[in-house]
């Protein structure tokens, strides 16, 4: 039997994209660059919808049309909300009348809710699978994003060929909700490790250490660290960070890991500690900011106590 996953003379599925920020944009040109038939949903980012529009893309004048013409739909989108009105709002997927869709959810969400959407998805026979990425926009275009999945593992398969024309790595966590679940983890560690070195960097600056001397140690000794090696160029004031998080999203995302590790028994102070600075960083007004912006936020805070 050929394999789906390389056999290139198999048919390709059409894919729906709902979701066209920062990361669906360069998903959806990957699709396209792929080979993939690809639908986008009419939006209020027309610069990106034109885009992909002249790359080759259709649109749709709803979730529900264009789901009706698709094999499968990919999601990026930013709350719980957001995918809830998507898949089940006026217009929404569910009153496509197509079963047999598959939808691919690519957001960062919380775990149970990719089990409830499944539960409530099946009703219509559409499968689900949670499949949030990791990396960044400028990954996205290139193709080379990493998937943490969740679902049955029929789903699952149906959706790796999709994933591939976005991601070089696909990694199968088990059942719904456990790529949810990984990707909040994932968040934690990066976002609680961005606050920690924001207030490190304050206190070398209060300490009066050179930053570029500091981050040359760094580099090479126990700290050292993907998030810290993409902060350098800002703390050393050689360059801009390439992170395109916002403090919104740094916020929402801890926000929900506390919830569910609350929900596991596990919640400690780190992640409170955590949820609270990006909390009060959106209260002072940052929260369109990207990240890095954060460790300007933190030392200026510290600046003010002098």
């Amino acid at each position: 039997m050929a394999d789906p996953h390389t056999d290139s003379s198999l048919p390709k599925p059409r894919v729906g994209l709902i979701g066209l920020g920062l990361m669906g944009r360069g998903m959806g040109l990957s699709l396209l660059r792929r080979g993939f038939a690809l639908g986008i949903v009419a939006h209020t980012r027309r610069e990106t919808a034109q885009e992909l529009l002249a790359a080759g893309a259709w649109e749709a004048a709803s979730p529900s049309a264009l789901a009706a013409g698709c094999d499968e739909l990919v999601l990026c989108l930013p709350s719980i909300e957001a995918t809830r009105r998507v898949l089940f709002g006026d217009n929404g997927v569910t009153h496509s009348g197509r079963p047999g869709l598959l939808v691919i959810e690519c957001s960062t969400l919380m775990p149970q809710a990719a089990r409830d959407f499944q539960a409530q998805l099946t009703e219509y026979h559409i499968a689900f699978v949670d499949a949030p990425v990791t990396r960044g926009p400028r990954e996205a275009l290139a193709g080379t994003l990493n998937a943490l999945v969740g679902g049955e593992p029929e789903a699952v398969e149906r959706a790796v060929p999709v994933l591939q024309a976005f991601c070089e790595q696909v990694f199968r966590l088990g059942a719904c909700g456990q790529g949810y679940a990984a990707k909040l983890i994932s968040n934690f560690l990066a976002f609680s490790n961005l606050a920690a070195v924001a207030e490190g960097m304050a206190t070398a600056g209060r300490a009066g250490i050179d930053p570029a001397v500091l981050m040359q140690a760094l580099a090479v000794s126990g700290a050292q660290s993907r998030v810290l090696d993409g902060l350098a160029p800002v703390i050393a004031s050689t360059g801009e960070s390439r992170s395109r998080v916002t403090v919104t999203t740094a916020q929402k995302d801890v926000a929900y890991y506390a919830e569910f590790a609350a929900a596991m028994g596990t919640a400690g102070p780190v992640s409170a500690t955590t949820a609270a600075c990006y909390a009060q960083a959106v209260a002072m007004g940052l929260g369109d900011q990207f990240t890095p912006r954060y460790l300007r936020h933190v030392a200026e805070k510290q600046s003010l106590r002098a």
